[in-house]
């Protein structure tokens, strides 16, 4: 007897879209937790420095930061162990500026603190 392999299609197809869906480079999840802390494979974003002041965290790129955290990170922290983190000086990825590695932060900007995006990429 010969099977109709066609019909499941639609379903392997969903359940791939839905897989990419998520990943950290497709997803924009901008959040203030409200509680200053920052999680185990989140980027968080400070307005003081050595991790002080109001956070943003972010698992995925996020295209335009919140008007709180834009062109004022005065210290970054990417706890992922597995993406770098390639912040813009614009929004919508334009004019990258500088990358925090993985499981790597920046208590005191040395660099540009003038972020407006980001995406999440496997290098600097």
């Amino acid at each position: 007897m010969k099977r109709n392999r066609v019909k499941h299609l639609p379903v392997a197809v969903a359940v791939v879209a839905l897989a990419a869906s998520i990943a950290p480079g497709s997803v924009s999840a901008v959040q203030d937790d409200g509680n200053s802390t920052c999680s185990a494979s989140e980027y968080c974003a400070y307005t003081g420095s050595n991790f002080t002041g109001s956070v943003w965290t972010w698992f995925g790129d996020d295209n335009d930061w919140p008007a709180v955290i834009d062109e004022d990170e005065s210290s970054v922290w990417n706890r992922s162990t597995g993406y770098v983190v390639r912040v813009y000086d614009f929004t919508g990825f334009g004019s990258y500026i500088y990358c925090t590695p993985k499981n790597s932060f920046y208590g005191t900007m040395g660099i540009s603190n003038d972020g407006n995006s980001h995406t999440w990429n496997g290098l600097c």
